[in-house]
């Protein structure tokens, strides 16, 4: 959900579902999750297979007007952006379609439901990772930005909130979830163009942020072209969470936040001390450059290279090249292809 992208609802607008609510003929509401931006999230069950499932209803909060499009044309985008993604660690989407006119006819989408929470209560009720774990979560992490990448799709908004377990547990496998603002690439670029029409606010009308300032590329902050290296920045940042149980940034202006991250060596040093291997710093560092030619080429080189220097098999990051293709399974540790027996 981006919480942080949109505004919350007034009390004068009455949420889409209640409890007992049953759509689509068959998932009925459970009880109310969270609220954000764009979204009310609730809790279904499947009657047909008598399953848990999430509820994700797109909620009117901006008047009629080229905001509110904007709004839902994201909303309708997310549920075919992830229908094109398998990886195991990224939440699946179940079904998509449309609550009746008596109730606006608003798009939703059903999730697999995920009771272990959000990397961010996590870290915030246990405090910081180890090493070894962080370096798993992130390998993981990067398989499923990978396959997205390779279909041409930003994520645009990884953050810690939109990290989703399965259990209660941090030994279990994390989903990246929320595709909400996710960009697709142009045919002829390798870069999106963030002056689409959709992401632009209409005039007089109420404006969109369509990226969460703790957690944005600079790119994003100030308008430019966004890439693959842009999730490959927010990525960066939630390791530096998962290290320290700090974000790196707290302004929440555009001006403030691009002020912070011109200054990463000097916060990162600070927030890092003596918790976090040097060779680690070095290679956050890199990626989480102003300049995105200067980070990492790839999301799996970026995750090989963490793998690498948290176990120590090197302490430097001599260039941004591509990793041999890298497999990830819940039974072993990350290793290039061509170190492992052929699948």
């Amino acid at each position: 959900m981006n919480t942080e992208n949109g505004r919350a609802p007034t009390d004068a607008e009455p949420l889409p579902l209640v409890v007992g609510d049953t759509v689509l003929d068959r998932y009925r509401v459970v009880a109310k999750l969270a609220v954000g931006g764009l979204s009310v999230v609730y809790r279904g069950q499947d009657l047909r297979l008598h399953r848990p499932v999430c509820l994700k209803v797109f909620h009117h909060f901006y008047p009629e007007g080229k905001t509110r499009k904007a709004a839902y044309d994201h909303f309708v985008q997310e549920a075919y952006a992830i229908s094109k993604l398998s990886h195991p660690n990224t939440l699946r989407i179940y079904d998509f379609g449309h609550l009746p006119e008596s109730k606006n006819g608003a798009p939703l989408q059903v999730f697999e439901f995920m009771k272990g929470g959000t990397l961010d209560k996590l870290i915030r009720r246990d405090g910081p990772m180890g090493a070894r774990q962080t370096a798993k979560i992130i390998m993981a992490l990067s398989g499923a930005l990978a396959e997205a990448h390779e279909l041409g799709i930003v994520h645009r908004d990884i953050k810690p909130v939109n990290i989703l377990f399965g259990r209660n547990s941090s030994d279990q496998d994390p989903k990246l979830a929320d595709f909400g603002i996710a960009k697709l690439l142009s045919p002829e670029s390798d870069q999106a163009q963030t002056e689409d029409s959709d992401d632009m606010q209409a005039a007089g009308e109420p404006s969109i942020l369509m990226y969460s300032p703790q957690w944005a590329a600079p790119e994003q902050i100030t308008g430019r072209p966004v890439s693959n290296a842009t999730d490959i920045y927010s990525l960066a940042l939630v390791a530096v969470f998962m290290l320290t149980g700090r974000s790196l940034f707290d302004a929440l202006t555009p001006i403030e936040s691009y002020e912070q991250r011109s200054r990463i060596e000097e916060r990162l040093e600070k927030i890092c001390a003596s918790s976090v291997p040097e060779p680690a710093v070095h290679l956050l560092q890199q990626s989480l450059k102003i300049d995105p030619s200067l980070r990492p080429e790839s999301v799996l080189a970026f995750a090989y290279h963490f793998n690498s220097v948290i176990k120590g098999q090197t302490d430097t990051f001599p260039s941004c090249a591509e990793p041999t293709q890298i497999l990830w399974s819940r039974q072993t540790d990350c290793q290039p292809a061509d170190e492992r027996n052929p699948v």
